[in-house]
């Protein structure tokens, strides 16, 4: 099962592009869906009140699958106040054949987005889609399942460790060894 979920990394669609809101991208995955993606807008917000949180911004895109809606996918980047270094939250949507990533790599105007002097907020946006990911974690807890299932002791195992004296007893053997019947 684990096997074929990482053959199944060959059939990766790794896809960038640079959107404006209401720009669509459209991705064809490995198994022939076609993803429409909607960039709907980008929301950029001072971190006033939240601890520790310099800015951030979240990019929201509506999602189809075969012309059929599946929802919105919202992707951040957030910058600390501790750290010099953008923090990007990932947007996903997960299904046993595949799961789609949206990635907000880059916008356009960061000083124009949080001075609010930006009303069309570009992005670069990652898209990938992953085939048989579900089918690495499903993997991983069936061989842990049964890495538990093969330590288990045994019934009869249990039964003759927890009284040596007994079996011995029992079989005419002396209990300990060397001793005299």
């Amino acid at each position: 099962m684990i096997y074929f979920a990482f053959a199944g990394a060959a059939y990766n669609v790794d896809e960038r592009q640079h959107v404006l809101p209401g720009d669509q991208i459209n991705i064809t995955s490995p198994f022939g869906h076609i993803y429409t993606l909607t960039y709907e807008g980008l929301s950029v917000s001072l971190g006033r009140g939240q601890r520790n949180l310099l800015w951030q911004a979240i990019a929201t895109v509506s999602v189809e699958q075969d012309g059929v809606a599946k929802g919105i996918l919202t992707t951040e980047k957030r910058q600390y106040v501790t750290s010099d270094q953008l923090m990007t939250e990932v947007g996903i949507r997960s299904t046993v054949r595949e799961d789609l990533y949206l990635i907000l790599s880059a916008m356009d105007d960061v000083d124009g987005a949080l001075s609010a002097n930006s009303s069309a907020q570009g992005i670069d946006l990652q898209v990938l889609v992953k085939p048989f990911v579900l089918w690495i974690w499903a993997g991983g807890l069936i061989l842990a399942l049964g890495t538990v299932i093969a330590l288990w002791p045994s019934v009869d195992r249990r039964r003759r460790s927890s009284r040596p004296e007994l079996e011995a007893v029992t079989t005419g053997a002396p209990a300990i060894a060397g001793a005299a019947r």
